[in-house]
């Protein structure tokens, strides 16, 4: 079984970045939603031209920062509903 993973930024696209381009080498893992938790700099661009490049990548924005919780909600909300997920990861670069 594969293991999906929610990854939260904020205003931190770099890391981000370099997380989630790990994270799809790795045959173990299924789907990675990144949520942006309404970030005010440009992180939301640069993120969605890296999902662009792979199909195991899926950017979602929350219409506010609602905080730690609040954002790993949304993106695991979207993994159970499109993606049937068993198991969740979350990780906050």
């Amino acid at each position: 079984m594969k293991v999906d993973v929610c990854i939260l930024n904020y205003n931190d696209c770099d890391t981000t970045s370099k997380l989630a381009s790990e994270l799809v080498g790795y045959d173990a893992i299924g789907h990675i939603v990144i949520v942006d938790n309404n970030s005010t700099d440009d992180s939301y661009s640069v993120l969605e031209k890296l999902c662009l490049r792979d199909n195991k990548l899926t950017l979602i924005r929350t219409p506010r920062n609602g905080g730690y919780g609040y954002g790993n909600n949304r993106g695991i909300e979207y993994l159970l509903k499109n993606h049937k997920s068993g198991y969740i990861m979350i990780c906050n670069p």
